[in-house]
């Protein structure tokens, strides 16, 4: 049976278990690459991907689960924004996972979107649309705007472009808008007002137009190519559907196709300006300029097969062919029976469901966590406090029959004559009362330095308790604690010490008498151990990597003449020594 030290964890070792750092990559490097990575990520994303880029592959490997999911997090994000393919990314996912079980929420809410990135490149519309609802309800209470305006446009364009939703991706484009206007996100308003724009100008001129002036002025005013072109698509779109001044919206298309923005336009965009410039010259009576435009159209998806057979159609309508009119027509019709069935096979209200059942999960199972962290560090101090109560019960029975029996010697002794009394029974005598003395004064320090622990571990839960009231950001809350602990390392190091003397008196001088080669860091372990703490709680304290101290434990073995697992062993000498 293993000796009572064995069930002696101390609750600073719970608490060292919830929030103590990594042993690995003590020096910070790779921390400090992640974290610069991460402040360049939203302006400069190809400088976070160099930077990332430049974290050796050995460094990778060796990082902890927390630093491999950031680090799997800052890569895709890098990577998807500098318009590298994501496609193939695995290592997303894991991320997720990670934090879905550890957290903190924004972490999980970044990993999310961009695992939604990634479904999304694979051509999987209802997972891109499960991780973003799941992110979704996380950044809307958070205070990082400008990310929550941007997953509200990604959610915005699966609406639009996806599910054919035009209320829903209204809803997310506002929403996306107003989340950058608080962040004040200057370089995305332009973008966010056309976006907003684009949808509204189809159905209400007059709210349309204020949306896209807005967006326009700040393309002009950041010179920002990409929302140029947008503004004048919308814009011949605007003349061509509402103004039918359709040689004037032909006329400035073409004008965009042959100038330098061509290069930056993307193919659906250059479909766009054809077909506008196409219908525009056949509405003109100009059919030579309609066909030159016509024919620079590819139909790369089912978006753009609308608009080439639309051209199409309306030339056969001019030209007076029933049979080709007829024949895009059907082609037209066939599309989009396609994606309303495409459409309805995806279920997005069940995905929306889903994705709010498992966020609701990951808030409770968060919760549990706390809760239980709390409660386990309450019954820890109580099985402390009834270990140390029962053994001074003991000592305290065992001193009071010492000085009982001290005391009927002295009492008989002095009771005689004096001449009865030895020289060597009066030295006697004179030890014994030295020893009572000192025996009170080793009470009275013991208790003092048991008074002292127990106002550090009150300290220490009373900022546990703080944190967890004032702080229901999981990040902020292991923040808090963990520079608490820091600020309390070396007195818990001490501290180790007293209460293993408190328990087993002398056995640690004993030890250090026995064994002189242990080394003071190898005595540290010994005490720690003997608390109960455990691995990653002793290689936080002692500033050992994790996979150094299974070979210190091995040479503190070694050191004794022992083999086998080193806390038995410890075990089995206090046995020997106090039972």
């Amino acid at each position: 049976m293993k000796a009572p030290g064995t069930y002696l964890p101390l609750m600073l070792a719970a608490i060292i278990l919830l929030s103590a750092p990594s042993c690995s990559d003590r020096g910070g490097r790779v921390s400090a690459a992640l974290a610069a990575a991460d402040s360049l990520m939203m302006t400069r994303p190809q400088a976070a991907l160099d930077t990332l880029n430049g974290i050796d592959s050995t460094e990778v490997r060796k990082m902890s689960r927390r630093d491999r999911a950031f680090y799997t997090i800052l890569t895709t994000e890098a990577g998807y924004k500098c318009y590298q393919p994501v496609a193939k990314d695995t290592a997303i996912s894991e991320a997720v996972r990670y934090y879905r079980r550890r957290g903190p929420e924004n972490r999980l809410a970044r990993a999310l979107t961009m695992q939604g990135a990634v479904l999304y490149e694979r051509g999987d519309p209802e997972g891109t649309m499960a991780a973003y609802k799941e992110a979704e309800p996380i950044v809307d209470k958070n205070e990082e705007k400008e990310l929550a305006g941007l997953l509200h446009t990604r959610i915005g364009e699966l609406y639009h472009t996806t599910f054919s939703d035009s209320e829903n991706a209204i809803y997310h484009y506002r929403t996306a808008l107003q989340d950058f206007e608080v962040a004040g996100a200057g370089h995305r308003l332009a973008a966010a007002n056309l976006t907003l724009s684009r949808m509204l100008l189809r159905d209400s001129a007059d709210i349309g137009r204020e949306f896209f002036i807005r967006g326009t002025s700040y393309a002009e005013l950041l010179k920002d190519t990409l929302n140029l072109i947008e503004s004048a698509n919308q814009k011949a779109q605007y003349l061509s559907m509402h103004e039918k001044a359709h040689l004037q919206a032909a006329r400035l298309s073409g004008r965009m196709l042959n100038s330098d923005y061509r290069k930056w336009m993307t193919k659906p965009v250059l479909n766009s300006f054809c077909q506008i410039a196409a219908e525009g010259y056949l509405e003109s009576g100009r059919p030579d300029s309609a066909d030159f435009f016509l024919y620079q159209m590819t139909a790369v998806d089912a978006t753009d097969s609308l608009l080439v057979h639309s051209v199409m159609r309306k030339m056969a309508e001019k030209e007076g062919d029933m049979a080709q009119y007829l024949k895009h027509d059907r082609r037209i019709s066939e599309i989009v029976r396609a994606v309303n069935d495409h459409v309805e096979e995806l279920s997005l209200k069940d995905k929306e469901t889903a994705a709010e059942i498992r966020y609701a999960v990951f808030k409770a199972r968060f919760r549990t966590m706390l809760a239980v962290s709390a409660a386990t560090v309450f019954l820890l101090i109580a099985i402390l406090a009834v270990m140390l109560t029962s053994k001074y019960r003991k000592s305290s029975v065992l001193l009071k029959g010492h000085i009982k029996k001290g005391t009927e010697v002295i009492n008989r002794l002095f009771g005689a004559d004096n001449k009865d009394i030895s020289e060597s029974e009066t030295d006697d005598i004179r030890r014994f009362a030295d020893a009572i003395e000192r025996a009170a004064m080793n009470k009275q320090e013991t208790q003092e330095k048991l008074v002292r622990i127990s106002v550090e571990l009150t300290s220490i839960i009373d900022t546990v308790l703080s944190a967890l009231r004032k702080y229901p950001n999981p990040e902020t809350f292991l923040r808090i604690i963990s520079d608490t602990l820091e600020n309390h390392k070396a007195t818990i190091l001490a501290d180790s010490k007293v209460i293993v003397d408190t328990i087993y008196p002398g056995f640690t001088d004993k030890l250090a008498n026995n064994f002189t080669n242990l080394t003071q860091n190898d005595l540290s372990i010994v005490t720690l151990t003997l608390c109960g703490f455990s691995s990653d709680g002793i290689c936080w304290l002692t500033g050992i990597k994790t996979e150094s101290l299974a070979v210190y434990r091995s040479n503190i073995n070694r050191k004794m003449g022992y083999s086998g697992k080193l806390s038995d062993n410890l075990f089995r000498m206090i046995s020997e020594d106090f039972h």
